[in-house]
């Protein structure tokens, strides 16, 4: 599937202004959409589109919309996210996949995920929850990242890690907790979905 910055800015439309549900595809990773996956990634100059891992949950887990530096009044990871997300770094190591740089949303469940899978993180506020967000900041935000996705030209691999709801607005596709989807860059606010991994 290519996707474009104008079919982003349409479902950001019908998404913020109407409240409608624009998502195509499921959570599964099929075994053909990974393989396709690790083979793209093998050759390089693909951008890695991670939702966090899986994270706490009942009394005392945490509010997912607050962000909090200490990270003691976020929801943060399991203990189930943070084997998922180390499951990514020893299957990325294991398959000598090179990644050039790892950009995740400020919010502790992002940093925590890439830093087990990845080491060093750099954060970026266009990745931030898109509900905790100004709707106008939102659709921004989703715009940046469409940007940032279609003229990533890196040899390397480009991992990006964000929540459910932004990838939604990126993509039109829904991923489960450490799931990604491998993106081609197309130029421009272009790019094409080549498959997906899950963890």
């Amino acid at each position: 599937m290519r996707i474009t910055g104008w079919i982003i800015a349409a479902i950001l439309a019908c998404t913020l202004l109407t409240g409608c549900t624009a998502t195509t595809g499921t959570s599964v990773a099929s075994d053909a959409q990974s393989d396709a996956a690790w083979a793209a990634l093998a050759a390089g100059g693909k951008v890695v589109l991670f939702r966090h891992g899986e994270t706490q949950r009942g009394a005392g887990s945490g509010d997912p919309l607050v962000r909090d530096g200490s990270c003691n009044r976020e929801r943060n990871l399991s203990p189930t996210g943070r084997r998922q997300f180390t499951r990514v770094g020893e299957a990325f190591a294991s398959r000598g996949i090179q990644v050039e740089q790892v950009l995740t949303s400020p919010y502790c469940r992002t940093r925590n995920s890439g830093e087990l899978a990845f080491g060093a993180v750099e954060t970026r506020e266009f990745l931030a929850l898109s509900e905790a967000l100004p709707d106008a900041v939102a659709e921004d935000a989703a715009l940046d990242a469409a940007d940032l996705i279609g003229n990533y030209d890196g040899e390397g691999n480009l991992v990006l890690i964000t929540h459910e709801p932004n990838i939604v607005l990126i993509t039109q596709q829904r991923v489960g907790v450490a799931q990604a989807l491998v993106l081609e860059p197309e130029g421009g606010p272009f790019f094409r979905v080549i498959g997906s991994l899950r963890f």
